[in-house]
């Protein structure tokens, strides 16, 4: 079988199109909506309002992270280069052209986002092997910042309905993610143990967001962890990676982009030591989990940043 033109580029580091988010055609930043502040008579249709052009944002920005995604696969013709690999049987080549993609797209996602990105405890990072992250919750640019500043490839456990976003489909399943139907809930823990056995075989990492969706609280702290989240690594025994983060909220905040000018926007990330799943009684795994929770709270309190 011939190999196929190597797309152009697939190295992070000679990425013209990475480098310089204006050229080529690419699309621009979406502007944040303003707040306007409303009067007391007014507070409640402020509030409602408020909310509409935060949704709005949010919607502008998700598709500004698609955007990126999908430009860069046409521009560096990636697709059918990594279909090729694959059929070829040559899987971990495909891996890591898939991985320094998703590096390059993270990068670029936050410089034009204008974001310094600061690591913590790179150190305690189990860099190879079968891992289970557990971090907390806060927004869809959760994403990009684990899987482009971690430190190794990951895939990530997510919602069934991300499927329905091609573009995104076809990406999760380069980086081997995990689909949950939140319909099915009764199937989750069978699914959590035999993708255990699949990551601990394979020697993959695998994100879980043990508060089972973004955090409700308006400051970012960390809600309440399912325990059915570590079914994951507990039955087959794989490592556990706790990662904290604060400052991707502040992204989909319209007022938080407009008072803080680009540059000034830090994202801060915090990987604590590897801790091993217990072996025992539920109520060891529901003190695993407080005890986890406790200390990701703890030193999300430690990393927290304010803009502006």
């Amino acid at each position: 079988m011939t190999e196929p033109m190597r797309p152009d580029p697939i190295d992070p580091a000679g990425t013209a199109a990475a480098r310089d988010g204006s050229r080529h055609g690419a699309a621009p930043l979406p502007e944040p909506v303003p707040a306007e502040p409303a009067d007391a008579d007014g507070a409640e249709d402020g509030a409602g309002l408020s909310r509409i052009r935060g949704l709005w944002n949010g919607f502008k920005l998700a598709g500004f992270a698609l955007e990126n995604l999908a430009y860069m696969m046409l521009k560096t013709r990636i697709a059918p280069y990594l279909w090729w690999l694959r059929r070829a049987g040559r899987a971990a080549e495909a891996d890591a052209v898939a991985y320094r993609m998703t590096l390059v797209w993270a990068e670029r996602i936050f410089r034009r986002l204008g974001c310094r990105i600061e690591v913590e405890g790179a150190g305690h990072l189990r860099r190879a092997g079968p891992l289970v992250v557990m971090s907390n919750h806060q927004a869809m640019y959760d994403i990009p910042l684990l899987a482009g500043y971690l430190g190794r490839p990951v895939g990530f456990v997510f919602k069934r309905e991300l499927l329905l976003i091609p573009v995104l489909k076809y990406w999760m399943r380069q980086i081997h993610c995990k689909a949950i139907d939140r319909k099915e809930r009764r199937r989750t823990p069978e699914l959590y143990e035999r993708w255990g056995e699949e990551i601990r075989d394979l020697g993959r990492g695998m994100v879980v967001f043990p508060e089972g969706t973004r955090t409700r609280d308006p400051q970012g702290r960390l809600g309440s962890f399912r325990r059915g989240s570590l079914r994951l690594a507990e039955r087959s025994g794989i490592p556990i990676q706790p990662v904290v983060f604060d400052g991707t909220r502040l992204l989909t905040d319209p007022a938080a982009l407009a008072r803080t000018p680009k540059g000034e926007r830090i994202v801060r990330l915090k990987i604590l030591p590897v801790r091993m799943p217990p072996q025992g009684s539920a109520p060891e795994s529901k003190l695993f989990m407080d005890r986890l929770r406790a200390d990701l709270a703890a030193e999300w309190e430690r990393i927290r940043v304010t803009w502006g």
